[in-house]
């Protein structure tokens, strides 16, 4: 088989296991695995951001580090890095001759055969060298083929209401899900949202200190005994400063150990990469010398910029899609639009994209003042937001689509995703009547808000990574970095 068909043939993969099956597979490998050297990372909300932080201060510290994760945006074997650099065609078939000669008998699902050919990636091709392998949880924790690999660290970022078919419907029961991941003498890296998520739920406020004693008496689904020796480490207080001053908002973090540009914007990257360069600082030694590289992070389908030229996304294959060099007094070319790609694909993502965006409003950018959220957001008088929006089936999509449209100036553009989408016909009739444009081919539905769009109006894709991904893979990849350069 080749890359392609091998793709194929773990994409029709669909029965998921229980952690002790997959351990009896686990076990047939013989890994010789530190896990002193391996993170894993639970949580709704963040999980990427905080890893795609800490990969690259890791890397920049010169550290050899693995990195796995999901979902992807455009090819597999984005989700395998290896020193930032994703495994190649030809070594992700290698790799998976190599799992599949072990667990062909096993039928392992797409997202365990993943985990494994991850595994053998860092720990048998780069047995010799590896210094730490990241692991980002697909869903939940105690169930999570990614649960069982030996870990000393455990991370939990943010929380929220997702995934409920499997998790359950309450935060309480999430959090117990998340914090399965959590071993015995592990250190227990929480964002401080996590924190505050589970003392919802109790009588009196907890400290991080006094958290280990609830929590083992108060989650059923993991061992008391891990919970009570864990050792639990809350994120960084840090804060976000935000310059409105230039053409495009700068973003910025403060730190114990100083005040560094944020590679991606908004509250929540500032929350993520507080909660990275407290696992950082956790694990290596001198970790100041190294916050610089907070600045160097690329994470891309979060609030990411591209350009387009208007009628290329249909009128011209793939292939062809214009690219726009020449420069103009702002830097983007006349004929071209800026979208932005934001893969929000729950309702926590949704609210954490609406704070973001007054900051990036015409009326925002006009005032040129340093604001916070609270002030732009009562500004009233702002220029549109063309939405466009698909959302997987097994997302509360009534309340993102509500959200999105009490946004001051939002019009909808509906469609479908690649993957797991809600089709047109199932939206609520409320949306479909209050819609601009209802398509199923993403690529119109896109076409359509670029052509009505002002030039003072935000033109943003979201609502799923998926359909994040597919625009992405046809758009002219020119990023306004790129153009300023």
């Amino acid at each position: 088989m080749n890359y392609n068909e091998i793709v194929n043939y773990i994409e029709d993969k669909k029965s998921f296991h229980r952690p002790d099956f997959l351990r009896t597979v686990f076990e047939l490998f013989d890994f010789e695995i530190d896990p002193s050297k391996v993170i894993i990372v639970a949580g709704t909300n963040g999980k990427g951001t905080t890893c795609a932080v800490l990969q690259t201060l890791l890397h920049e510290a010169g550290k050899n580090v693995g990195f796995f994760s999901s979902p992807h945006l455009e090819k597999v074997n984005e989700r395998i890095k290896y020193n930032c650099i994703d495994v190649s065609d030809e070594k992700f078939c290698d790799l998976f001759f190599k799992v599949h000669e072990v667990a062909q008998g096993y039928d392992l699902s797409f997202f365990e055969y993943l985990t494994f050919i991850a595994i053998y990636h860092f720990f048998v091709s780069h047995k010799n060298d590896i210094d730490f392998a990241i692991f980002e949880v697909g869903i939940g924790g105690t169930l999570d083929s990614t649960n069982i690999i030996p870990h000393d660290t455990s991370v939990i970022t943010a929380l929220g209401i997702d995934h409920t078919e499997t998790l359950g419907n309450s935060l309480m029961d999430i959090a117990k899900n998340k914090f399965g991941i959590i071993s015995e003498n592990n250190s227990v890296i929480v964002a401080p949202q996590a924190v505050r998520a589970i003392q919802a739920f109790t009588e009196s406020a907890l400290t991080s200190q006094s958290l280990s004693a609830y929590l083992s008496t108060g989650i059923d689904s993991i061992n008391a005994c891990a919970i009570r020796t864990a050792r639990f480490i809350e994120a960084y207080d840090c804060s976000m400063q935000v310059d409105t001053f230039g053409k495009y908002p700068q973003f910025s973090i403060s730190t114990p150990f100083g005040e560094f540009k944020l590679p991606l914007p908004g509250m929540r990257a500032m929350e993520n990469t507080a909660l990275a360069i407290t696992i950082f600082h956790h694990l290596v030694e001198n970790a100041e010398r190294y916050m610089y590289a907070i600045e160097k992070t690329y994470w891309p389908g979060r609030m990411e910029k591209v350009v387009v030229a208007p009628h290329a996304l249909i009128a011209s294959p793939p292939a062809e899609w214009l690219r726009h060099r020449h420069l103009l007094e702002d830097n983007v070319c006349a004929a071209c639009r800026e979208i932005y790609l934001s893969g929000d694909h729950n309702v926590q993502g949704i609210e954490s994209l609406l704070a973001l965006l007054p900051y990036y409003t015409a009326t925002v950018r006009a005032a040129a003042c340093t604001c916070n959220v609270e002030t732009i957001s009562a500004k009233k008088n702002v220029a549109s937001v063309m939405f466009v929006v698909g959302i997987c089936r097994d997302k509360d999509h009534d309340s993102m689509l509500q959200k999105l449209m009490d946004f001051p100036g939002a019009k909808l553009y509906l469609t479908e995703t690649p993957v797991k989408t809600l089709k047109i016909q199932e939206y609520s009739r409320r949306y479909l009547d209050a819609a601009e444009c209802v398509n199923a081919n993403p690529q119109m539905a896109l076409e359509a808000a670029i052509t009505d769009a002002a030039p003072d109006d935000l033109i943003v894709v979201t609502g799923s990574l998926y359909l994040v991904g597919l625009i992405r893979s046809y758009h002219s990849r020119i990023h306004i970095s790129e153009l300023e350069s």
